[in-house]
């Protein structure tokens, strides 16, 4: 399976501060064919607490949200995943929010030429963490997930790891979070 980061171009806007947009998730057999394609709605911008905090940025203006990664929720399905979707606003950082996403009544796209809003259903989402409501120090640019084997008391354990960017100061470093995640 893979996901386009941002909506294309086609599909409509990037995410604002008021408003979301519609990206790409194809899913794929073992051979690399295309099983299906859906669309995935990704949250609007998170806002800072101060507006003139932020600074246009040479590569995405105030900012960018995106899926950074995902993984399929169970081996024995195409339907449900875990989605890593991050994003980056000068003023306010960064957030980083894992999804459980389920496509069963979900729109396939393959043959959809634009995600125009309303013609199309996106998969369901469900939030099931976001990383500033789990005491770290700092949220990373979280740009990585796998699973990791599961906990001895049943619940299955994804593995985050962070992108430094390549910096040089205390602002950006690689961070490993790991969860716990019940399963359903």
């Amino acid at each position: 399976m893979s996901a386009l980061e941002d909506p294309l171009k086609v599909d409509g806007p990037e995410p604002t501060f008021g408003a979301g947009g519609l990206t790409r998730i194809t899913v794929q057999a073992t051979d690399g064919s295309v099983v299906a394609q859906y669309a995935y709605e990704l949250d609007p911008l998170p806002e800072p607490a101060d507006p003139s905090s932020v600074v246009p940025l040479e590569v995405w203006g105030v900012g960018n949200t995106g899926i950074a990664s995902l993984v399929a929720l169970d081996a024995s399905t195409s339907t449900r995943f875990l989605i890593l979707e991050r994003a980056f606003v000068s003023g306010f950082g960064n957030r980083v929010r894992i999804y459980q996403i389920d496509v069963t009544a979900a729109t396939d796209v393959r043959s959809v030429p634009s995600l125009a809003p309303g013609a199309v259903q996106p998969a369901h989402k469900m939030l099931l963490v976001d990383l500033a409501e789990v005491g770290l120090s700092q949220v990373q640019n979280s740009e990585g997930m796998t699973w990791r084997p599961d906990l001895p008391t049943g619940e299955r354990t994804p593995l985050l790891v962070s992108d430094d960017n390549f910096s040089m100061n205390d602002n950006n470093v690689t961070q490993i979070v790991a969860l716990a995640v019940s399963r359903q």
